[in-house]
């Protein structure tokens, strides 16, 4: 029998592509055991409704509902998965938007923390970071300046300081704001 906070799993993963077991729990199993939440998440993968791989960032279960066409792609799904569960932990999450386009670009989050401030999330896990993508006055659309928060353990040299950087490990994550 599915409940109603195994379908709120469900309509999460198909949002955000993929979630391992442990963002899962910090999600939707407060006061329960990881073991707990383990045996529910298997109880929906043996069901069908969840199917699942060994995560690219750490050993455990990564669930998903459809396999991406490049493994890559889960280990960016992960990370951005992880960055919304953290941000959630440590600030006044108010909306998240993945993969919204705002004028000719197309962020893989949009998100508005406290004070309704906008923060434009790029995972950036291969070649060269395009910076002059963000040139443009955004003040038009959000009222004030976005921040712009990029995921990465490459090294990269923010032109200015509406740009944080997060590694792919959270490090960092507590500076945004």
């Amino acid at each position: 029998m599915i409940t109603q906070r195994d379908q709120d799993i469900l309509n999460f993963i198909n949002e955000f592509h993929a979630a391992t077991t442990s963002q899962l729990q910090r999600l939707f199993f407060h006061g329960t055991s990881y073991r707990y939440s383990c045996k529910r998440l298997q109880y929906l993968y043996e069901q069908g409704f969840l199917k699942r791989m060994r995560s690219t960032i750490s050993n455990e279960y990564a669930y998903y509902l459809k396999k991406p066409s490049i493994l890559q792609q889960i280990h960016h799904d992960l990370i951005r998965t992880e960055l919304y569960v953290s941000i959630r932990e440590r600030y006044k999450l108010l909306e998240w938007t993945n993969e919204m386009t705002v004028s000719n670009i197309r962020p893989d989050a949009l998100a508005y923390v406290e004070y309704g401030l906008p923060l434009m999330i790029e995972v950036h896990l291969s070649n060269r970071f395009n910076f002059d993508k963000y040139k443009q006055d955004f003040i038009p659309i959000f009222g004030i300046p976005p921040r712009i928060i990029v995921v990465t353990d490459k090294k990269i040299n923010p032109p200015d300081s509406r740009y944080r950087i997060v590694k792919t490990d959270m490090q960092g994550i507590d500076k945004i704001m």
